[in-house]
Formats: C-alpha cells, sequence, structure tokens
C-alpha cells in the first residue's frame, strides 16, 4: 500500500533552524535524520554502548 509505513512516527517537530542545521550535518556525513535518530534512540535506551558518531561544526549556530 502506498503512504503506509511499518512503524508509526513520531511526532518531532524542532525549531525550523535546528532542524536545518541537523539536516545539513547529516547530508555532510553521507546519512539520514532518520538513521541518526534511530542511532542515538538505541544508544538511549541501552540496546548500543556505541555512541552515535557525529560531525563537528558543520554549521555554525548563531543566537
Amino acid at each position: 500500500m502506498t503512504g503506509r509505513h511499518k512503524n508509526q512516527g513520531l511526532n518531532f517537530r524542532p525549531d525550523p533552524d535546528l532542524k536545518e542545521r541537523f539536516k545539513t550535518a547529516t547530508a555532510h556525513a553521507g546519512t539520514s535524520m532518520a538513521a541518526e535518530l534511530t542511532a542515538f534512540v538505541r544508544w538511549y535506551v541501552g540496546d548500543t554502548d556505541e555512541i552515535p558518531r557525529r560531525v563537528t561544526n558543520v554549521v555554525k549556530h548563531h543566537i
């Protein structure tokens, strides 16, 4: 079926600036936002001891 997913999605809506910086960082790392969030959640709940690596200083945050 088109438009159906195996699992129900999370309702996660970061502010637009954070979302764009995350999108840029994951693209720079050659991955996706979904893959990185899943990896972080797996680490957070203890499924793995390997914290996801991150690309540093890809996009600067200006407050």
